[in-house]
């Protein structure tokens, strides 16, 4: 079984994804290192505004989401959340 489904939004409408997925009963996670810069540890190392030093990491870290798959994910289950994705 595949640890994840990364969701991506093109329209900068993570927010309003999140909140339908979490709506439906779906656990929404955020993905994993998007950007290692905003984690305390690490943000004292950057002199410019981090989201302008890895901006691949920063559109990923706004857009970005996932949903943990796991062995009880039925065809049916993926088949609502994509239902219910491109009604966004």
């Amino acid at each position: 079984v595949p640890f994840c489904l990364p969701i991506f939004t093109r329209r900068g409408n993570l927010a309003e994804v999140k909140a339908a997925l979490k709506g439906s009963g779906v656990e929404v996670r955020p993905v994993v290192g998007a950007h290692l810069g905003y984690q305390p540890a690490l943000k004292h190392l950057f002199e410019q505004p981090i989201d302008r030093v890895y901006p691949n990491a920063e559109w990923i870290h706004r857009r970005g989401c996932y949903v943990g798959v796991h062995s009880k994910v039925t065809v049916k289950m993926v088949h609502q959340l994509t239902a219910l994705l491109n009604s966004l």
